[in-house]
């Protein structure tokens, strides 16, 4: 059995503007530029942000059936998921060009992704976190996250910090911390 989780404070160190307008699905900071995937039937996009000020630099509307979701970066490419469209698209970091679209596979749906330098993470709003393929984006096996409890499910926006994986527990204020090997619950803010 899993050991409880260590429980973690934070402290908020700054905020910046942003459009209240935007369901913020995923979100990268990169080069002192935020890289935002702002999700909704009929108003997703994808769009570059400068922090100090929430001015959007560049916007690039998608399809008004479309939910966009997860979003994290490789190289000078960004990957977006989509909600329950069942593909990811991949564009150019720079112009903002569609390059290719991604099929899913076992995970129906597009919740958040990561990137940790080697493979890329995905939630489905499921207690899986699937590793994808950096360079052709197939699925590649996964991990089921659990604590002492059990099954963690809810599984949303992910960031890959010092080793291990942060998700954040889809409508709550818990932010979970897990370990990419075992898919145990490590610790909670």
């Amino acid at each position: 059995p899993a050991q409880e989780p260590k429980v973690l404070g934070y402290q908020v160190v700054r905020s910046y503007p942003h459009d209240v307008t935007s369901y913020t699905q995923g979100l990268e900071f990169h080069d002192g530029i935020f890289y935002e995937s702002d999700g909704e039937y009929g108003g997703s996009s994808l769009r570059k942000v400068e922090p100090a000020t929430g001015k959007v630099l560049q916007k690039v509307d998608i399809g008004r059936d479309i939910f966009a979701e997860g979003l994290t970066i490789i190289d000078n490419k960004l990957i977006q998921l989509t909600w329950e469209n069942k593909f990811g698209i991949v564009w150019d970091k720079t112009s903002f060009k569609q390059l290719s679209q991604f099929p899913y596979q076992s995970s129906s749906l597009g919740w958040g992704l990561a990137f940790d330098g080697k493979r890329i993470y995905k939630s489905d709003g499921s207690n899986s976190i699937y590793f994808l393929n950096k360079d052709n984006y197939s699925e590649e096996g996964f991990i089921e996250v659990y604590n002492n409890a059990g099954p963690v499910d809810q599984l949303n926006e992910l960031e890959f910090i010092d080793g291990k994986i942060y998700a954040n527990i889809y409508q709550s204020d818990v932010i979970v911390i897990i370990d990419p090997q075992t898919g145990a619950v490590t610790g909670k803010i």
